[in-house]
């Protein structure tokens, strides 16, 4: 029996997913502003059902895979597809957020929920009805976590004005569904009744009128008992925690101690370099630039498709070596990384800008949709290694293999305030180097929090990092 092919279907699902995408990037891509609640809460639904779309195409190939090559290679675009609708969902997310990292952060800590494979369940059901229920000037404007792949804490996420203070607001929710009755009405068609119960750990917003207790049932819903909603209502706690930790001081939240500071500078992405290299591409190819002699950017164009071999074609191997390697320096090593972000797994991602947002054209998104372009970066880590020593860090081996490799290095500083001193040593800044690359940012950016850390002694008084200090990877007192 021929297999199927799948070509076509996953033509029309970039096609799909594109025509989503140019209505939520560009400058003025806001949707509640541009067409109004209701078509924000719509373009949601039609998300989550594109995503289901593409999670029942995987099921299907899920028992193929193992015996055929192709088969392979359709369920790795498939889920190239259902991530970057993903990231869609995270762009709204990032829009309705403001781009406020901290918050978007408190809501990440969790594993990664799977789409499901359909949304005849009660949990979904649920969930999308408090939304559309909830939705109005109460409550306000409501984003589904289902749909993202940043918000891993609570179901909804509202956005209102404070009617005090005029300020944006959030409003986090689970959600929970009991089935209470059910009432069939022929071999393929049944009512049923569900009741629905919108669970917060912060106080209800205003105007909601009078708090009713709901009717009594027959049987007790079984996520009163779980085990599994103590872990969410701990993880909602957590969340209001890390959103509302006070700047440049030490915060306990939940069994740990966190070391909490505002970063020294603001971000410098290089938008204006990225979209002069993408016109360069579109003529010639392939086009290169630099940032900081720290990272670099071969852009690829090819109407149809980027290959490898567009890259080996013209790699800029000596621009390369000429602005990102640093002569006789030990560590030479490249980080590398293709842009936009591809792997769903990677413990950084809900930190990375969607790259719907990249300050570039919408035809230049839909390129990278389709896969006409392509973007690869490299990272020298002499350079980050270089700009730590210039902020006063020693450069110093990881502890764990005690050898002096070059991709692997930890730093060490002393803090002094004039009561003491204290030695601290902490890993080398992978996550922001990572980040930095999909961000197009400088080093700057990466070594910004290792800055904040030296300024602890004019932010934090001695006693209280005394007390904790062992918390922030620090080993012994300074002599």
């Amino acid at each position: 029996m021929p297999e199927p092919d799948y070509e076509r279907e996953l033509e029309r699902l970039v096609r799909q997913l594109d025509r989503m995408a140019l209505r939520v990037v560009g400058r003025d891509r806001s949707i509640v502003l541009n067409e109004g609640v209701e078509a924000f809460f719509k373009f949601q639904e039609d998300l989550f059902d594109f995503q289901i779309e593409v999670q029942r195409h995987l099921a299907s190939l899920k028992a193929t895979t193992r015996r055929s090559a192709q088969a392979r290679k359709d369920a790795a675009r498939f889920r190239q597809i259902r991530w970057n609708a993903r990231r869609l969902g995270d762009a709204l997310a990032w829009d309705h957020f403001n781009k406020d990292k901290q918050h978007i952060a408190a809501l990440s800590h969790n594993d990664l929920m799977p789409i499901p494979s359909t949304k005849e369940d009660d949990g979904v059901r649920g969930t999308w009805l408090a939304a559309r229920a909830c939705a109005g000037p109460d409550w306000g404007i409501p984003l589904l976590h289902d749909i993202t792949s940043c918000l891993r804490v609570g179901d909804i996420t509202f956005l209102n004005v404070d009617r005090k203070t005029r300020k944006l607001v959030h409003h986090t929710v689970e959600v929970k569904s009991h089935r209470t009755a059910t009432e069939p009405i022929n071999d393929k068609t049944e009512n049923i009744t569900l009741q629905v119960t919108l669970i917060t750990n912060e106080p209800m917003p205003e105007g909601l009128g009078e708090v009713k207790a709901a009717p009594a049932i027959q049987t007790r819903p079984r996520w009163q008992t779980d085990q599994r909603f103590r872990r969410q209502m701990q993880r909602m706690d957590a969340a209001v925690q890390h959103r509302k930790a006070k700047l440049n001081s030490i915060n306990q939240i939940g069994d740990t101690t966190h070391l909490t500071l505002t970063r020294v500078g603001e971000d410098k992405h290089h938008w204006a370099e990225l979209r002069r290299a993408i016109r360069n591409a579109r003529k010639d190819g392939t086009s290169f630039f630099s940032v900081d002699g720290y990272a670099g950017y071969i852009v690829a164009y090819n109407p149809e498709g980027v290959t490898p071999s567009d890259f080996q074609r013209n790699f800029p191997k000596e621009a390369l070596t000429d602005e990102l390697h640093v002569e006789g320096h030990e560590r030479n090593s490249m980080l590398l990384q293709t842009v936009p972000l591809t792997d769903e797994d990677a413990s950084f991602a809900s930190e990375v800008l969607p790259f719907y947002m990249y300050d570039i054209p919408k035809r230049a998104v839909s390129e990278l949709l389709s896969g006409k372009l392509a973007i690869v970066s490299f990272l020298n880590i002499a350079r980050v290694a270089d700009a730590l020593e210039t902020l006063g860090y020693e450069i110093i081996p990881d502890p764990a293999s005690g050898k002096a490799d070059g991709r692997s290095f930890w730093t060490r500083a002393t803090l002094n305030w004039p009561e003491g001193s204290f030695a601290i040593e902490t890993p080398a800044p992978w996550r922001q180097m990572l980040i930095s690359m999909h961000e197009f940012l400088g080093v700057s950016s990466v070594i910004a929090p290792a800055a904040a850390t030296l300024d602890l002694p004019a932010r934090i008084r001695f006693e209280d990092f005394q007390s904790s200090y062992e918390q922030f990877g620090s080993r012994h007192p300074a002599a």
